[in-house]
């Protein structure tokens, strides 16, 4: 059954937070929360987004319909955070929190389980998160496992050289996969970071100590702004006063709300790479062009974009499926830490031409460009990314994720919700007008990887065949004349070719 959105939502958060200030100034007992804004998500449910204290921020999604909640942590640091070389402890670290926190080694899964809840934990390019779901009577379970592991995570040489072995076995496993090492390779052209991987490589993370792990979770990870996501059956004034009790005070250093908005390595933009091998299963082909990053207009515009390009029938993706030009092909529309990317990314068998998926994507854009886009596409291109947000919502878990992201990405969890009003606000004139202005060369990497075009092909070997066969005779002739005029000269050089062979 449908809810009538209630007469004023707006005014119930103000409500909501005039009467805790009353409350705690009647009691003397205020904490330093503050609410920073909200977003509707639904007729029934309100994100709210507070400042902890300077280094805590949270989301708060009360969610009456589950009988759990859901309780995620993220740090707005990532592996394309790392400096090159050291790839890899980050994830290295989120392992050591994930798996032992302030506990003996093996007593916090235990622990979690034990009390009916699950846990997750990733390294992203620009977030780290940890995520547990509990019954929603484990509230302070929850946020007392988050407080112990931040003040208190053990790093015991025994349970660090266990989990080495366990990321070592992640790398190797990664590292045989051509498309992870397709991937890597555009991200080091990305970032300018060579070789890049968010794994690491097996070189390095077999010389990481417990001290460095330590020294990079009290030195810096600790030391990011962090972001607590929580959904589902709780009570909110109740969520914000464990966070503000057992997460007191703030630092003293408050980093920058919004990241920069510029490309991380300018000098790959323009730039066309390709590598050939010896040996390969598929050919690959990623052209990636520069775009506004999340919580700008036109990044909306470019998931429309998307979604028109590869709809299922009378698109370009549909078009190079159809005509065996690729095995797959898609487009992407991702946000980093201050920048977005458009990626046309296809697989095709290991003779196919890169250059043949290329010219039809930019024949695509250039129409486009030309001729626009009707209000059916355009229709149909919003309704499919609307459906797809929407449809976010009823995974809670993926719904706590987004928000992590947009924190970590733009310094604004509430743009996930957001998007939602920019994506419907997207009009036919503005898609030609974005491809005019982002999608220009000068713009763009171009990353194709190939297999080496053999000396000789097949034609070749047959066309040396004939000439051998026809030629054969004469040739004969020939070399039975000059063996009778020189006294058999074969024999006699293979005599003396043995004679120096073994010394006589």
């Amino acid at each position: 059954m449908s809810l009538s959105r209630p007469p004023s939502m707006q005014e119930s958060s103000r409500i909501f937070v005039l009467t805790a200030i009353i409350l705690c100034l009647c009691a003397n007992t205020c904490l330093a929360y503050r609410l920073v804004g909200s977003e509707s998500l639904s007729d029934a449910l309100v994100a709210r987004h507070y400042t902890i204290n300077d280094r805590l921020d949270a989301v708060i999604v009360v969610d009456r319909t589950i009988p759990t909640f859901e309780y995620q942590i993220f740090y707005a640091m990532g592996s394309a955070d790392e400096p090159e070389g050291q790839q890899g402890k980050l994830h290295f670290l989120e392992h050591i929190i994930a798996g032992t926190g302030s506990l003996p080694p093996g007593e916090l899964n235990r622990l979690i389980a034990g009390n009916g809840g699950k846990s997750d934990a990733a390294t992203g390019l620009h977030v780290t998160f940890f995520a547990m779901r509990f019954p929603s009577d484990k509230l302070a379970l929850a946020v007392e496992i988050d407080r112990d592991s931040f003040y208190g995570t053990l790093f015991d040489s025994e349970f660090v050289e266990k989990e080495r072995q366990v990321v070592l076995t992640e790398v190797s496993g990664k590292s045989t996969r051509s498309g992870r090492r397709f991937s890597g390779h555009f991200f080091s052209l990305v970032y300018g970071k060579d070789g890049f991987e968010g794994v690491g490589k097996a070189s390095f993370i077999e010389k990481v100590k417990p001290g460095d792990l330590k020294q990079l979770f009290h030195n810096v990870l600790r030391r990011k702004r962090r972001l607590v996501v929580v959904i589902g059956d709780v009570d909110e004034e109740d969520v914000l006063t464990k966070l503000a009790e057992a997460f007191p005070g703030g630092d003293r250093q408050r980093e920058d709300r919004s990241p920069l908005s510029r490309f991380p390595n300018p000098d790959a933009l323009g730039e066309r790479y390709q590598t050939k091998f010896e040996n390969l299963s598929k050919s690959r082909f990623r052209k990636a062009w520069h775009i506004p990053g999340p919580g700008h207009p036109d990044h909306a515009g470019y998931l429309v974009l998307a979604s028109i390009l590869v709809r299922r029938s009378n698109s370009l993706r549909s078009s190079l499926l159809d005509s065996q030009t690729v095995n797959s092909f898609s487009v992407w529309i991702n946000g980093y830490k201050g920048f977005g990317l458009i990626s046309f990314v296809a697989e095709m068998d290991p003779v196919s031409s890169a250059k043949v998926v290329e010219n039809a994507v930019l024949a695509r854009l250039e129409d486009i460009k030309a001729h626009g886009v009707s209000e059916n596409e355009l229709s149909a291109a919003r309704n499919s990314q609307l459906r797809r947000r929407y449809s976010e919502f009823f995974d809670r878990s993926d719904m706590a994720y987004r928000f992590g992201q947009a924190f970590a990405h733009a310094g604004d969890p509430l743009l996930y919700p957001r998007t939602i009003n920019q994506i419907q606000r997207v009009s036919a004139g503005d898609i030609p007008r974005i491809v005019r202005e982002h999608l220009i060369e000068d713009n763009a990497i171009t990353l194709t990887w190939t297999i080496k075009e053999p000396i000789l092909t097949g034609p070749d070997f047959i066309v040396i065949a004939i000439v051998i066969i026809g030629c054969g005779a004469p040739l004969y002739a020939i070399f039975r004349a000059v063996r009778r005029r020189n006294q058999d000269p074969i024999s006699n050089v293979a005599d003396n070719e043995e004679t120096r062979k073994y010394g006589y």
